[in-house]
């Protein structure tokens, strides 16, 4: 009889302890990369949605001023001796009210987490209107409208300044995303 012909055909019992070793070492490794990249894809989407609304606002607030916006107020009222970042008045920081062509008044503001805005009454006679720029997922901080003349035959210029978070309570770094908004918008003439 053949001597090879006796073994049997099967793993041995080392053989099987390497496979189930090299598994259990593999497995932790492979659950953890998957996990890591939910992770990372969690956090993708958090500035996704961060940055999406943070351009948009940026978007028609920069918009908005620079087609309609003639003057700039301290007031809602808008008369011509409340006008800020003139000649007079060079700098102002704080509520900025902005007149258009036809005298109405407009702004932006923070609304307690939300970038709203607000115009005035028509010519027509509606009502004022105010509408909320950002949504409730992201919240506002570090908002900042300012006004600066450079020299009195120049327009002035406006700053707005703002960071946009996720709104979540979440105290762990990286569960966070914000994003920091600035632009400078010249006036026309």
């Amino acid at each position: 009889m053949n001597n090879s012909n006796l073994k049997s055909k099967g793993f041995t019992f080392i053989e099987l302890l390497i496979v189930i070793g090299v598994i259990s070492i593999s497995l932790p490794i492979i659950f953890g990369l998957f996990f890591i990249n939910i992770k990372v894809e969690s956090k993708v989407y958090r500035l996704q949605q961060v940055k999406r609304e943070g351009d948009v606002v940026l978007g028609t607030m920069e918009s908005v001023i620079r087609q309609y916006a003639r003057s700039i107020h301290s007031s809602s009222d808008v008369p011509d001796t409340n006008e800020v970042c003139t000649g007079t008045n060079p700098t102002y920081s704080g509520d900025l009210y902005f007149k258009d062509q036809q005298g109405n008044a407009f702004r932006f503001y923070v609304n307690g987490d939300t970038i709203a805005s607000e115009s005035a009454k028509t010519a027509t006679g509606g009502s004022d209107e105010i509408f909320s720029e950002t949504s409730t997922a992201t919240k506002i901080t570090n908002w900042t409208l300012s006004c600066l003349r450079t020299a009195s035959f120049s327009p002035p210029l406006v700053t707005i300044q703002f960071t946009v978070s996720q709104n979540d309570n979440s105290s762990r770094v990286e569960e966070q995303a914000s994003l920091y908004y600035q632009t400078t918008i010249k006036l026309r003439n």
